[in-house]
């Protein structure tokens, strides 16, 4: 069993009271996940924006981070790992994981607008009804209604001055 020995200390830096003996991180680690029959390995211990959470050597570092890079070394600098065989950030299976680079994470995600087939009432982004501004894309059928309903708003304010004033 690989651990190491902590005592406390005083407000003077100094060590009082018996050592307590504390187990390595990659102990600790494999009590912190139960596999599922998918073959994840589910985090169950602490968790900060859906991902888990570990205390190792002092720094808190992503669970599925420590995870693979325990089975496989660092990832490499301006590389991030991307979950490519189950999209569950809760998942610390190494096997579970890739090297890629931020955009490539990104574009994967089906939460991206890139990879979205239509616009939030369902219109499809084609290329008969998507055009394109500096902003991204649009879709005509919206923006054609957008653009009636606007008329139709200017011509009863007009009415309603023409009332008004007669």
């Amino acid at each position: 069993m690989k651990a190491c020995l902590s005592r406390q200390r005083n407000g003077k830096g100094q060590f009082f009271g018996p050592a307590a003996v504390i187990p390595h991180p990659d102990e600790r680690f494999d009590e912190m996940y139960v596999v599922d029959p998918s073959g994840c390995y589910i985090w169950i211990a602490g968790q900060s924006m859906g991902y888990g959470t570990f205390w190792a050597n002092g720094k808190k570092i992503r669970a599925h981070v420590y995870a693979f890079e325990r089975k496989y070394g660092p990832v490499p600098k301006g590389k991030v790992l991307d979950h490519v065989v189950c999209d569950r950030r809760l998942c610390v299976n190494p096997d579970h994981l890739r090297v890629c680079t931020v955009t490539e994470n990104i574009l994967r995600s089906p939460l991206t607008n890139a990879n979205k087939e239509t616009c939030p009432q369902g219109h499809p982004y084609d290329d008969e009804n998507t055009y394109r501004n500096g902003k991204g894309r649009n879709c005509r059928t919206c923006h054609r209604e957008q653009e009636r309903n606007r008329k139709i708003r200017i011509r009863s304010q007009a009415m309603e001055v023409q009332i008004e004033t007669s």
